[in-house]
């Protein structure tokens, strides 16, 4: 169980790295004055606007509170989640900026772009050499725990327009990778 749920989180962390350097790229190819997909730019922020705390974050901060329950001293991995969402917001609300033809700096669109894809990738390698480690450590009864929360959370309804949106962002990431 264990080992199957930070395979689980890994393999997240794999795909929305991907999508980090495809975010990358194309806001790199921007600030440079050169064409980008800005409708990818879309998908991308939707994206990390809706999968990383509809489950992805939760089941993390679960494994966290175990931990802290535990007397492990760690870093504040929900701090990190909010530090990140706050990101997303900045970089959702430059696409939203371009997408809507207002003025934005391509400068100042590269720098929220890098702070964000930088804070980002900071993020997992804190969990990844923190986090995930030290959930080793967690018994069989900390991880039946950590279940029960995570069946709590994957009952939960989501909210279509929600569903939606990030199908739709997933699919077109998709299809541009293709």
């Amino acid at each position: 169980m264990a080992a199957a749920m930070i395979e689980e989180l890994l393999a997240d962390h794999e795909r929305i790295r991907t999508y980090l350097d495809l975010f990358e790229e194309q806001a790199k190819r921007f600030a440079a004055g050169e064409d980008a997909d800005i409708s990818l730019l879309k998908r991308i922020a939707e994206f990390f606007a809706e999968f990383p705390d509809q489950r992805h974050h939760r089941v993390e901060d679960l494994i966290y509170d175990q931990l802290v329950r535990r007397g492990e001293e760690l870093l504040s991995l929900r701090e990190e989640h909010e530090r990140v969402l706050a990101g997303v917001t900045l970089f959702r609300d430059a696409v939203g900026q371009i997408l809507l033809d207002q003025e934005l700096p391509r400068e100042e669109f590269a720098r929220t772009a890098l702070n964000f894809i930088r804070a980002y990738r900071a993020h997992f390698e804190a969990e990844e050499k923190d986090v995930f480690p030290r959930a080793q450590s967690l018994t069989g009864d900390d991880w039946k725990e950590i279940a029960r929360g995570v069946a709590a959370i994957d009952a939960e309804p989501i909210e279509p327009l929600r569903r939606a949106r990030l199908n739709a962002a997933e699919e077109a990431i998709a299809a541009y990778l293709d």
